[in-house]
């Protein structure tokens, strides 16, 4: 009878020892899992992480800030520096910048007239309510009547008249054109805009251009002097204008 019982002892500790053993093995199978996915967890953030550095490193070389794109546009659009020594325009004219104003500038239409050229405004006076109408004579010509009948511009104070100022033969180098009102305010204003400019600048190259049309610009019929200088003279011209 002890001997059965020793048996029955002996066959549940067997039976109890393997289920242990189950049990640590399926522990350690487990265990064994999760270290091996462990890694490829760790592989697939890392990759995720550097992906998204890469592509914030494309954005950021490759998309200009907005404040380049600012300072670009401004200096884009900027106007040309105007000249020291050069006078500010009477009011209701545009200030004159450089041989780049005129309209029609074809060559050299970069930099100003130099300072030489702005030599003291010398006019001739009224004598009562009679126009010291005076042609020009010198380098430079316009082919305008000294009677000039003006017309409006739509949109604009300024009247006008078309004028082509004609070079002699063999002419070159920088010409200023100014003019005022005699017996009057006024001012003489140059070009086809709705605001006038106050100068007429323009560099004659040789071989290029024979002449050059613009607009004369005044407010209102009276007299008016136009001054025309160039590196070597100076001529006024004296036209009455009519509406």
């Amino acid at each position: 009878m002890r001997s059965v019982w020793c048996l029955v002892a002996l066959m549940t500790a067997l039976v109890l020892a393997g289920c242990g053993g189950s049990s640590s093995s399926n522990s350690s199978s487990t265990t064994a899992a999760s270290i091996t996915s462990s890694p490829v967890s760790d592989t697939t953030t890392t990759m995720s992480t550097s992906s998204s550095r890469t592509t914030s490193r494309s954005t950021s070389s490759s998309t200009p800030t907005a404040s380049s794109t600012t300072v670009s546009s401004e200096e884009a659009t900027a106007p040309p520096p105007i000249p020291s020594g050069t006078p500010p325009a009477p009011a209701g004219l545009a200030r004159t910048t450089g041989y780049a104003m005129y309209e029609n500038c074809t060559e050299h239409c970069s930099g100003a007239v130099p300072s030489a050229l702005r030599r003291p405004l010398v006019f001739p006076s009224m004598s009562g309510q009679s126009c010291p109408i005076r042609a020009a004579r010198g380098p430079i010509t316009p082919n305008i009547s000294t009677h000039v009948r003006v017309s409006g511009f739509l949109g604009s104070k300024w009247d006008g008249a078309p004028v082509t100022w004609s070079p002699a033969a063999g002419f070159t180098g920088p010409l200023l054109i100014r003019g005022r009102q005699l017996g009057g305010p006024g001012a003489v204003g140059f070009g086809e805009g709705h605001t006038p400019y106050d100068e007429l600048q323009i560099y004659a190259a040789a071989g290029h251009a024979k002449t050059w049309p613009a607009f004369v610009r005044v407010r209102a019929p009276g007299c008016y002097a136009i001054d025309i200088d160039t590196a070597h003279t100076s001529a006024v011209f004296v036209f009455e204008a009519t509406g």
